[in-house]
């Protein structure tokens, strides 16, 4: 009897976990490129999505936290120094007396 539910079930549960091969060829692609891009996978950035921190599940591989706090460089207009026009070269009005 036990053995017939398990006929019955292991299926069942194996049925969620396995993916049409066109769409397993499909994420290992995005998988690929996304490494390739940006050195994290999909998921990766999905858990980054969701954590709102920089995640890489290869860090537990390197036993480091897989997630980090995302660091936000931002540059408030205070900060921005206003161009002088030193850096810019010469003015039209030094070439004009020159001939």
């Amino acid at each position: 009897m036990m053995r017939s539910l398990a006929f019955l079930f292991v299926p069942l549960l194996a049925a969620g976990c396995a993916l049409p091969p066109a769409l397993t060829i499909a994420s290992f692609a995005a998988d690929g490129i996304s490494y390739i891009a940006t050195g994290k996978s999909t998921t990766d950035h999905a858990l980054s999505a969701i954590a709102s921190e920089d995640c890489a599940l290869l860090r537990a591989v390197q036993e480091q936290p897989i997630c980090v706090a995302k660091r936000q460089v931002q540059l408030s207009m205070s900060e921005a120094k206003p161009s002088t026009g030193a850096d810019s070269g010469p003015e039209d009005s030094d070439l004009r007396g020159q001939d």
